[in-house]
């Protein structure tokens, strides 16, 4: 007796499980996004190795996707995985009819470039498959605008201003030669680095120009084999941290006799000048000392520069501290971007993401920033309430126990300098010296 209400028992637990399963997934499907959400619109970005062949799986099933000429077996790329029904809703987002003309959602817009394996790829697929889209071939944006979202000048300062200096003359070889030199350099056109210094260059991308700038990649690959996005894209670092370490090298030699070579730079002042036209100097350097160093001497050598480009003020503050700590020498570079266009198009307006993901970046790629201090276990909580989102998909990022250290170890640092943490206009960067 006793065997058979045991049995009726279990049995009554198997029924009860299988109807709450029963159940869940009932209401898992049936439920649908609120309609006033976009997020269901936001391209999810997937890894997909060439091993798998996911490109050819993703073209037939989507008839469009980010070109991934050149990959290694041993790279990944982000592909962007759409189901047919939001792919519409999201290109009718897009491109809306105004008065009879189409007009372009620049935000929806950035979530195509989002999608990139190599930005210049997703420029390129984006002006080829323009007419797939929208059924003609439309203008981008007006002239202004198209000029703030897919300029470079922000890469190198030298090199930009002496493309402007082309430009104006119509030298066009010169110039794309300059560009090939500054996609070596930084091989990235994506919401993470637009229109740093709106006044450096004006140049608008065509399909051909693009594919002549990849073309030129090709003949002549860089050892670093393109930059690494040190704001976001994290993984790379751990996969060819050498590849970093080369493109500070290669860079610092370039910029020594491009750049320091020219009057009225002191050698002793400018340490080093890196990507994204960042600086790195050393801590007796001033905003006013450097605005004078590089606007004199690249106005009067180069041509087509304004003295206004990297004055953020006319204060004699210290632009950054040079700190020599338990991560080694360290320096902490501000960011002085073109602050309307960069608000606009950024798509992390926070200073402390971008520092925190940063320095995981550096513990990631080189073992000797991972042995910190024990005294860094007491973080700060609201810095941790908060943990930064991955844009791409939205999702908290997972940091480790040493990564939380860091973050906490790159605000002391800041904090040593003086400077304040959330002003939208600055964006701080940590590189290893």
């Amino acid at each position: 007796m006793e065997g058979k209400k045991i049995k009726l028992k279990i049995s009554l637990i198997i029924l009860a499980v299988i109807i709450f399963l029963i159940t869940g997934l009932f209401v898992y499907f049936t439920i649908d996004e609120s309609p006033y959400n976009d997020n269901h619109l936001l391209i999810k970005r997937e890894v997909v190795s060439e091993e798998e062949n996911g490109f050819n799986e993703i073209k037939a099933s989507l008839k469009w996707y980010v070109k991934a000429e050149n990959i290694n077996k041993s790279q990944s790329v982000y592909i962007s995985k759409l189901e047919l029904d939001k792919r519409k809703e999201l290109l009718n987002k897009i491109a809306f009819v105004e008065d009879g003309h189409k007009e372009i959602d620049e935000t929806f817009l950035l979530e195509y470039l989002k999608i990139n394996q190599k930005s210049l790829n997703a420029l390129l697929s984006l002006l080829n498959y323009n007419k797939f889209y929208f059924g003609a071939q439309p203008k981008l944006f007006d002239e202004d605008k198209i000029s703030q979202l897919i300029e470079i000048h922000n890469i190198t300062m030298p090199l930009m201003a002496k493309s402007r200096y082309y430009f104006d003359r119509d030298e066009k070889l010169k110039q794309l030669a300059l560009f090939k030199k500054c996609f070596l350099i930084s091989n990235i056109i994506d919401e993470n680095c637009i229109s740093v210094f709106g006044n450096i260059a004006s140049y608008k991308f065509t399909g051909e120009i693009v594919n002549k700038i990849i073309e030129n990649l090709k003949i002549n690959k860089f050892k670093a084999e393109g930059v690494y996005n040190v704001l976001g894209d994290l993984e790379k670092f751990k996969s060819k941290p050498e590849s970093y370490v080369s493109l500070l090298k290669s860079n610092y030699l370039m910029m020594k006799t491009t750049t320091l070579t020219q009057q009225n730079i002191d050698k002793h002042d400018i340490s080093f000048m890196k990507i994204y036209s960042k600086f790195l100097v050393k801590i007796n350097m001033t905003n006013r000392k450097i605005g004078e160093a590089f606007t004199s001497s690249i106005a009067n050598s180069e041509g087509g520069y304004e003295k206004s480009a990297l004055k953020s003020n006319n204060s004699d503050e210290f632009l950054m501290r040079f700190n020599s700590n338990s991560l080694g020498n360290i320096l902490v570079v501000v960011l002085l971007p073109a602050v309307d266009v960069w608000r606009r198009y950024y798509y992390i307006n926070n200073s402390r993401l971008v520092l925190l993901n940063t320095l995981i970046a550096l513990i990631r790629f080189d073992k000797k920033y991972s042995k910190l201090p024990d005294r860094l276990e007491q973080l700060i909580p609201e810095f941790l309430v908060k943990l930064p989102i991955d844009p791409f998909n939205n999702d908290p990022i997972n940091y480790s126990k040493i990564e939380r250290k860091v973050w906490s170890k790159g605000f002391e640092i800041l904090n040593k300098s003086g400077l304040p943490l959330v002003e939208e206009k600055e964006l701080f960067l940590i590189i290893p010296f």
